[in-house]
């Protein structure tokens, strides 16, 4: 496989990912680790939940998707044009999350997207924020800076917008490391690097992940913490990915049976295992099967097709 078609690979790996990761989580969400083995044994598959059919996404994908579609039709990132989308989105939202749908509200009500934000330290807007490390991944400076902007929109506080850079530089990192050889304690320092200036605490909380590695997972994650709290759900995801590095389907299985937000933790596990594994590499049984599989792929080709490194 070429280096284009590799990369290529990996750009609709990551948003496939993603969403295969918030509906496998989907059934799951404010569960206990305890009551999702009670009611699923392990949970490795599509279950329809709260009227939605099996393989449904959530909000994590319909937001993710709509600053997709805006930087493919903008060929930029234009926070207004994002903003509007949110606000219209309110109309067919899946589960949104607090902050997210007062800031819609807002922002639905003329509020400038500048104002419309909420001192949230929810992962709403790092659930969202994979398709900023796909189209920035060769422009760090411009992704730390239009990921902190795209947070600001719902979720102003330094622990959501240091969250939201945290992914998408994982993102962008991963589309390349697998090729040039992956260090995961490389990929931890380099990542609390990238976010230390907007919050050390997000910084810490990422450089936790390397020691817990070693433990039994159920104790690596209950360390951690697999809530919405934005310093819990970005650690908890990235220690998934981690702990089963060589697996899209362990990292994923991991990361929706870990309890808590399990679909915010599903989708971003999914989008960066997804960027480093590449779509070749997700089990059939959910590529097959999760909602809007066709658009999704479009979508991610699209934004691949924008990036100038894409054909070199």
């Amino acid at each position: 496989m070429k280096r284009s078609e590799k990369l290529r690979d990996r750009f609709l790996g990551c948003l496939l990912g993603m969403a295969i990761g918030d509906a496998l989580g989907m059934p799951a969400e404010g569960m206990s680790r305890e009551q999702i083995r009670q009611k699923f044994g392990i949970l490795e598959d599509f279950h329809p939940a709260r009227g939605l059919p099996a393989g449904s996404y959530t909000d994590d994908t319909q937001m993710s998707l709509i600053i997709a579609q805006s930087l493919v039709e903008h060929r930029r990132f234009c926070p207004e044009d994002i903003a509007g989308r949110f606000a219209r989105w309110r109309d067919y939202a899946v589960g949104p999350g607090r902050a997210c749908w007062e800031a819609a509200t807002r922002l639905a009500c003329g509020v400038p997207w500048r104002e419309a934000g909420i001192p949230s330290a929810g992962c709403g807007s790092a659930m969202r924020v994979a398709p900023l490390g796909l189209f920035h991944y060769c422009r760090r400076g411009e992704l730390k800076k239009d990921a902190v902007t795209s947070s600001v929109i719902t979720h102003t506080d330094s622990r959501a917008c240091a969250g939201a850079a945290a992914v998408a530089f994982a993102v962008s990192y991963c589309l390349t490391a697998a090729e040039s050889g992956f260090s995961q304690e490389y990929f931890i320092r380099e990542t609390a690097e990238f976010v230390e200036d907007l919050n050390y605490k997000m910084a810490e909380r990422i450089k936790m992940i390397l020691p817990l590695l070693s433990l039994e997972e159920e104790e690596g994650l209950a360390r951690l913490g697999t809530g919405g709290f934005v310093l819990e759900t970005v650690p908890a995801a990235f220690y998934c990915f981690l702990k089963h590095i060589h697996s899209f389907r362990d990292a994923l299985v991991a990361a929706v049976n870990a309890g808590g937000d399990t679909d915010s933790i599903g989708a971003i596990c999914g989008a960066i295992a997804g960027a480093y594994h590449g779509a070749g590499k997700i089990p059939l049984v959910w590529k097959d099967r999760v909602q809007d599989r066709d658009k999704i792929l479009e979508t991610a080709d699209a934004l691949y097709n924008l990036v100038p490194a894409a054909g070199n």
